[in-house]
């Protein structure tokens, strides 16, 4: 995986905002959705996109195509922040736990996300990953 500096620092600041929101059981769970391909950091941040609608070498396709581009976690979650947000609320309404919530709301992510991968061989969308994190 990607080494990003200041990378930890982000995360604290964000978990730390989500436990304004949540309150003490947000300090103790988080869903955490990512992709683990050594390339994904780079291919997510990278908006010049200069081989767009080129052939593939492999005759598979096109790069950047169909659908693909880059932000494709960041992109889904800005569009889909208030569905989410409620795919949550929701869940806690019927019952289920907190991370029961998250896990959903980040499994749906996962899934818009990798609709807009930009893929040849599947290697990178196969990459995605959705996990609760328990903390004490």
């Amino acid at each position: 995986m990607a080494n990003v500096l200041g990378l930890q620092k982000v995360i604290a600041a964000l978990r730390s905002k989500a436990a304004k929101h949540i309150g003490d059981e947000g300090r103790k769970v988080a869903c955490i959705v990512g992709y683990t391909a050594n390339y994904a950091l780079f291919v997510h941040e990278n908006l010049e996109m200069r081989l767009k609608g080129v052939p593939r070498p492999s005759g598979l396709g096109v790069y950047w195509g169909p659908n693909g581009g880059p932000k494709f976690l960041e992109g889904p979650f800005r569009m889909y922040q208030s569905y989410v947000a409620q795919m949550v609320k929701d869940a806690l309404a019927e019952g289920r736990t907190l991370g029961q919530g998250l896990l959903l709301a980040g499994l749906f992510i996962q899934r818009e996300s990798q609709a807009v991968v930009p893929v040849e061989y599947g290697d990178l969308r196969r990459s995605a990953f959705t996990i609760l994190e328990k903390r004490d």
